[in-house]
């Protein structure tokens, strides 16, 4: 990393408004540039949300032929309409690809930015591998996640102390509700999933359908309040670096 810094702060330095350096007299450690990353993550989740909405608008199509043949008894894999299934599919792998994408970026941009907290010397729950373990790990990850996230919200504050718990001392809501809309969808989409195991005939697919429906409504919920996270963390970040630039002068993040 470069870090260029001078040796005191500059005269017109207004650090204690943004929370105290980590070591008082040393200019902090490495700090890891998050902006960049943060625009490609808002855009990614963006272009997953236009693809939720299409995908809704089709399934529902697809839902309101089923439920006007739902007791023909007819094997749905014979006499499914293609010209409807087929773009349904074919969203779906959009979806799959672009959430993997999603996911590779999201662990990066929040590893790093997690790493900026740590410089400051803001109280976190965990360090900066549950960043990335913390949605890997089975039972866990139902909510080591969110609790990073809100630390690292909270603790991306620029008036956030280094040495304090600031990281979960306040709340911050919108981590509350992305989680519950998270996990909403996951469960609705996994529930959905099973269901069509060892569906035949058109009746059989109603119910997975309408759940598969129902599931896009809290991804999208969770996609718009995830940009929010994203933007806001984010934009904590660069506050809090101009604060030590105007501490100690010159000060360039890693890329």
């Amino acid at each position: 990393m470069s870090l260029a810094h001078g040796n005191a702060p500059s005269e017109n330095s207004d650090w204690n408004r943004h929370g105290d350096p980590p070591v008082a007299g040393t200019a902090p450690g490495p700090l890891l540039a998050v902006k960049g990353l943060g625009k490609a993550l808002v855009a990614l989740l963006w272009a997953n949300i236009g693809i939720a909405v299409v995908t809704a608008f089709a399934q529902m199509v697809v839902l309101l032929w089923l439920t006007n043949r739902d007791s023909d008894g007819l094997d749905y894999a014979l006499h499914r309409p293609l010209g409807l299934t087929v773009p349904v599919t074919a969203l779906g792998i959009a979806s799959t690809l672009l959430t993997l994408a999603i996911v590779v970026v999201w662990i990066v941009w929040q590893y790093r930015a997690t790493r900026n907290v740590q410089v400051w010397g803001v109280g976190m729950r965990r360090g900066t591998g549950w960043a990335i373990a913390g949605w890997l790990v089975p039972i866990v990850s139902l909510w080591f996640p969110a609790q990073g996230m809100h630390d690292l919200m909270r603790g991306s504050r620029p008036d956030a102390s280094s040495g304090s718990l600031a990281g979960y001392q306040a709340a911050e809501p919108l981590i509350g509700w992305w989680w519950f809309s998270y996990l909403a969808t996951r469960i609705s989409a996994a529930v959905g999933a099973v269901l069509t195991i060892g569906a035949v005939t058109n009746s059989d697919w109603l119910t997975p359908n309408r759940i598969l429906l129902v599931s896009h409504l809290p991804a999208i919920a969770a996609g718009l309040l995830a940009i929010r996270i994203v933007t806001l963390t984010t934009e904590r970040q660069e506050q809090r670096m101009e604060a030590a630039r105007a501490y100690w002068g010159s000060l360039t993040p890693q890329q």
